[in-house]
């Protein structure tokens, strides 16, 4: 009967170290994002050109923005190594001339002629539709990495 104790308190012990393992691993994937964002410097209004879907049943996709003024400074590639060893974070890639790629992961709200302002700085991106707002987003949760 002890034994048995000893066991199942060993497994419960076992079970609770992976689960604090594995949010102290979530903690800190999420504070690097966090991080990123803050160092990209981004204050700038865009339009949304396109809207490609992955799968028209699937609301994943990118977004092909293009930018209202032509200097928009892109060095994620250069912030992302600072950061982090190993893999590429992701926020914006640069596409053609002024225009952006962005992976959503939920693409259908976006439409083409829509307006997007990009604050890094607040950590905050917004979707506007006709003037009105449609949605405000985390930038570091849509970060990809």
């Amino acid at each position: 009967m002890r034994t048995t104790w000893i066991i199942l308190a060993s497994a419960v012990v076992l079970i609770l170290l992976i689960i604090r393992m594995i949010v102290t691993q979530s903690e800190k994937k999420d504070n690097l994002r966090q991080e990123f964002v803050s160092k990209l410097g981004y204050n700038f209004s865009a339009t949304v050109d396109s809207v490609a879907l992955f799968n028209p049943n699937a609301p994943v996709g990118h977004i092909y923005l293009r930018s209202a003024n032509d200097s928009v400074n892109i060095r994620e590639k250069k912030i992302s190594r600072a950061i982090k060893e190993g893999r590429r974070m992701r926020f914006l890639d640069p596409y053609k001339g002024n225009r952006f790629r962005m992976f959503s992961k939920d693409a259908r709200l976006y439409k083409p002629g829509d307006s997007m302002y990009i604050a890094t700085s607040e950590d905050r991106m917004r979707l506007f539709h006709e003037q009105k707002l449609v949605k405000e987003f985390t930038i570091s949760e849509e970060v990809i990495d």
